[in-house]
């Protein structure tokens, strides 16, 4: 589809990111994916230091209050600057829920197709 996305650990808190410079070359989707539920984060902590033991399970465990307050500031953030706030609770439903957000801003785009690159490589290729 000769579209890019970035879906992927970036954390741009709404105050201290300005993308405006970005509007006339992307169609921008801020989203905000939070996991609120204390179990599921040991569970990832434990999973990603099976995973990759040099990042130890024990220093983000010990720092798990922290990390949640830092959290709901993000999230706080975002609600206040109309930004969706998306609850972790399964990738699939992340991943649906995320792609509904993006459905709904593109939606709302009245000029798209000044946006998207040029198809005129397709287009000469059906004739």
């Amino acid at each position: 589809e000769n579209a890019s996305v970035i879906m992927d650990g970036v954390h741009l808190a709404p105050p201290y990111s300005d993308l405006s410079e970005f509007e006339k070359s992307a169609i921008v989707v801020p989203l905000c994916l939070a996991v609120t539920d204390r179990t599921i984060f040991e569970e990832r902590f434990t999973t990603r230091a099976q995973q990759a033991p040099k990042r130890s399970m024990h220093k983000y465990l010990e720092n798990l209050d922290k990390i949640l307050h830092i959290q709901d500031n993000i999230v706080e953030s975002c609600e206040s600057a109309d930004i969706p706030v998306i609850e972790f609770t399964s990738v699939d439903d992340v991943t649906a829920t995320a792609t509904l957000a993006v459905v709904d801003r593109l939606e709302g785009e009245s000029d798209i197709a000044r946006r998207l690159p040029s198809n005129d490589k397709a287009k000469s290729k059906k004739k």
